[in-house]
């Protein structure tokens, strides 16, 4: 089944409320999230750009959940603002990271 970009990030709550038990009760979870997956060259490079804000965020590897595969797969590596519901997908650089997240 396809579904648009708007269907997919209604559902995103939902798939979130599932990480979060993933994610060891101690680890906060984060307003923003970097959607990533193993042996991502482009994903890389996304968080060594993360890395030079003073952004806290978490990563999250789209390869555990069909939902986010589906949404994700062509879009990633994607910064994701849980409490905005948006998103910048890549291609992005540090000056569009720090627009992104209103520094």
């Amino acid at each position: 089944m396809v579904t648009s970009d708007l269907d997919g990030i209604k559902t995103l709550k939902k798939d979130h409320l599932i990480y979060r038990a993933f994610y060891n009760a101690s680890t906060m979870f984060k307003q923003f999230i970097l959607y990533n997956t193993s042996a991502c060259h482009l994903c890389e490079e996304a968080e060594m750009l993360l890395n030079q804000t003073k952004l806290e965020w978490q990563t999250i590897d789209i390869a555990d959940s069909d939902k986010l595969l589906e949404i994700y797969s062509l879009k990633i590596p994607v910064i994701y603002n849980t409490t905005t519901n948006s998103e910048l997908c890549w291609p992005f650089s540090l000056g569009d990271i720090e627009v992104f997240i209103g520094e």
